[in-house]
């Protein structure tokens, strides 16, 4: 299913992106 495709990528974007785009995921994940 997409829906488990989305939560998958959310919690790798929440746990990796944020630390090397902290300053671009703060105003999208705002």
């Amino acid at each position: 299913e997409v829906r488990r495709i989305v939560e998958f990528i959310r919690s790798a974007r929440r746990g990796v992106i944020l630390k090397r785009h902290s300053r671009h995921r703060m105003t999208e994940d705002s």
